[in-house]
């Protein structure tokens, strides 16, 4: 985007940008830690298992994806997951952003 803006936008044109991240997952380091992070790794990979949960999961997410706007019904792959409450890959994908991102909060 920045070569975009330099070159000037009449000669070059960026169409769409698509950005996919994924965070380091250290789940030996946090389970060597011993304290709540520790912890909370271990429900979330219960979680997966846990049909409970996830259908409690589901439930709570329904309300939010039925009122996402169309182009976000298409657009976003887990929708299509959610409504079909096949939601272990998405705890799975969270567990380790969601683990790196409080433990830079501490």
């Amino acid at each position: 985007m920045a070569l975009a803006v330099a070159m000037g936008a009449e000669r070059l044109w960026i169409e769409k940008v698509r950005v996919a991240t994924s965070a380091a997952d250290d789940g030996e380091a946090l389970r060597a830690r011993a304290d709540a992070l520790s912890d909370l790794q271990d429900l979330l990979q219960a979680a997966e298992s846990d049909a409970d949960f996830l259908n409690s999961l589901q439930d709570d997410l329904l309300g939010l994806v039925n009122k996402a706007p169309l182009e976000l019904q298409t657009s976003v792959p887990y929708f299509k997951a959610i409504r079909a409450g096949d939601l272990v890959d998405l705890v799975r994908e969270v567990r380790p952003g969601l683990l790196s991102h409080l433990a830079k909060v501490e």
